[in-house]
């Protein structure tokens, strides 16, 4: 009998931390630090120039937060993410994903339950949320949802691009068959609703998972097997207002239901209604780190919002 290489164990890996702040941390190296004042405008084109993950340390329109951005855009970084090397990734990832979901560790609370705004208090137009291209009409958020299913239980994640049209109200856009079966499972049951949960701030394997679309959800769902890749446990918590779980070490979720009765034409977009922010609270410790900076990406450019469409986590 032959074995394939994405049968065989990759050499081994490093352990990867729980959260954004740790993975950023500990690869100081690749991460490019943006301490210059810089406007929400800017930020677009400012991150469409970087290679490596980024991160807005000094937002002007918005002082206390920070923005992290292009986490896995680079072989290297993808790498990064998984624990091992540039020449072993994509052995490393095929070997893993033939492994039986890890599935999720639940706990009562988290670093993400430090602060928590509910109903009118919720307004997640707060955020450092961008504008991608110009001719967006309203901040546009990519950051990680989850969704579950309904007869399964299994829970989906994708980045489903959102626009922030409101403090407790946006237009999202499903393109993932898995999201829309999902939805279709909602609406045959009845229901006019479904529970969504917008997660910010969490490390990169989450993301990597999460655009993974092979067959898989008569299995699991991808947030049960980020832990399988991740080689760890994924710690989740309960939400204050839906009947989901969210992981623990996230910077910022944001709790909601997406309305399936109104639909509109030009995105198939669904109207989502938002109940519940919470992160961690400003300050909560991590120690800033030098980091290479490209001279280009030091200055606040006079450049066009325009970048390809990532992930947006905010650190509060």
């Amino acid at each position: 009998m032959a074995l394939s290489m994405s049968h065989r164990p990759p050499p081994p890996t490093k352990p990867l931390d729980t959260s954004l702040r740790g993975y950023l941390a500990t690869n100081a190296d690749i991460v490019t630090r943006v301490t210059k004042p810089v406007h929400m405008a800017d930020i677009g084109a400012l991150s469409a120039q970087s290679d490596q993950p980024i991160v807005f340390e000094n937002i002007v329109e918005k002082p206390g937060f920070r923005l992290c951005d292009i986490l896995v855009k680079t072989r290297r970084s993808q790498a990064r993410a998984l624990g091992t090397s540039p020449e072993d990734y994509l052995r490393t990832l095929a070997y893993r994903l033939r492994q039986p979901a890890r599935g999720l560790k639940i706990v009562k609370s988290g670093p993400v339950k430090e602060v928590v705004k509910l109903h009118n208090e919720a307004d997640w137009t707060e955020l450092p949320i961008p504008f991608h291209k110009d001719k967006d009409a309203a901040p546009y958020i990519t950051a990680m949802n989850i969704i579950r299913d309904p007869e399964t239980g299994f829970y989906n994640s994708c980045h489903a691009g959102t626009h922030a049209v409101g403090p407790r109200r946006g237009l999202i856009s499903f393109v993932t068959p898995h999201s829309h079966v999902i939805m279709r499972k909602y609406r045959d049951m009845g229901l006019d609703a479904m529970p969504i949960a917008f997660v910010f701030g969490v490390p990169p394997a989450y993301e990597i998972m999460a655009n993974f679309s092979g067959l898989h959800m008569d299995a699991w769902g991808e947030m049960e097997m980020v832990g399988t890749i991740m080689d760890r446990d994924i710690e989740m918590v309960p939400c204050e207002t839906l009947e989901l779980n969210v992981p623990a070490e996230a910077e910022i979720v944001v709790e909601g239901h997406v309305n399936l009765k109104d639909r509109f034409k030009v995105y198939l977009a669904f109207d989502v209604s938002f109940a519940a922010l919470r992160g961690p609270a400003r300050g909560r410790g991590q120690r800033d780190h030098d980091a290479r900076r490209s001279p280009d990406l030091s200055q606040p450019p006079d450049l066009p919002r325009h970048r390809p469409s990532a992930p947006s986590p905010a650190l509060s």
